[in-house]
């Protein structure tokens, strides 16, 4: 029996997406590494570059901080109806507002979260200190859901590529799918 574009193209597509739509984000906010470099200024503030890395160091993103007072943990809720939840994030505040330290809001990885605070805010009080500088990672149960939907739409997509390279091949040769 011949077997449709739609059986041969689309469904397997529509599962590798799938797959990607779950894995991408999910790994992109649950495995992060961010590097944290700070310079004391005048009058007890301070200026911190950021680096934050996520999927491996494939996509990386800086922001710079200045006139930093403080680190704190802000809270917030997330979601609709009787779903809601309470969620935090790391900050740096500036005279102007706050910087986020870690991409996202989540309600995991609070001992992370309290432990970047904590270092930022002691390099702020001592006085002796002039430079800061860490390396901060985070690695959740986001980023661990994530990877098995991240692998099987990765290999879902290959995969795909060359039933497709295959089904072309087959169609210039007279045989492609409803031939027959």
């Amino acid at each position: 029996m011949a077997r449709t574009w739609v059986e041969v193209v689309v469904k397997p597509l529509l599962a590798v997406l799938f797959c990607l739509l779950f894995g991408v984000p999910f790994v992109y906010f649950g495995f992060q590494t961010v590097r944290v470099r700070g310079e004391k200024g005048a009058g007890g503030t301070a200026v911190f570059d950021l680096t934050r890395e996520h999927l491996w160091g494939l996509v990386r993103r800086e922001a710079r901080a200045e006139g930093v007072t403080g680190a704190a943990i802000e809270t917030g809720r997330s979601g609709s109806g009787t779903r809601r939840r309470l969620v935090s994030r790391v900050v740096l505040a500036t005279g102007s507002g706050s910087v986020p330290l870690f991409a996202g809001s989540s309600n995991v990885d609070d001992g992370a979260k309290r432990e970047a605070v904590g270092r930022i805010n002691e390099f702020l009080a001592d006085p002796a200190a002039g430079s800061f500088e860490r390396t901060l990672r985070v690695r959740n149960v986001f980023g661990w859901v994530g990877l098995p939907f991240l692998a099987l739409g990765v290999a879902g997509l290959v995969g795909w590529l060359f039933s497709l390279l295959r089904l072309l091949g087959g169609a210039r040769a007279g045989g492609g799918p409803g031939a027959g």
